[in-house]
């Protein structure tokens, strides 16, 4: 994609915005072979309440359209986010990596 409308890694960055109303996320989409969906988000922070601290938002979706959604709150200490690029990979290492652990109960 580098290249399309002069976009660079560093546009898919975290953006420093110094004001009350600024939150960021970035997310995964996943598609399973048994009909389930999932989304996983880290906002940065958490556009939907206050105060603005970062979270981590895992949604699943089973194949008749049932939400099992959960959002836990982040330390900010312990959270960041580049301003140089996105690891695009690290939401979906997370799930890869917690694959044999994670168990969805209809």
């Amino acid at each position: 994609m580098a290249g399309t409308l002069d976009y660079t890694e560093k546009d898919d960055g975290r953006h420093f915005i110094n004001t009350t109303d600024y939150y960021e996320w970035w997310y995964f989409d996943g598609h399973f072979d048994n009909g389930y969906t999932c989304a996983i988000g880290y906002h940065f922070p958490l556009g939907h309440a206050w105060p603005r601290i970062p979270a981590v938002h895992i949604g699943i979706f089973t194949p008749s359209g049932e939400d099992v959604s959960v959002l836990k709150p982040a330390d900010a200490l312990k959270c960041s986010a580049s301003a140089e690029k996105c690891y695009k990979g690290a939401l979906a290492a997370v799930l890869l990596a917690h694959a044999g652990r994670l168990h969805c109960r209809g």
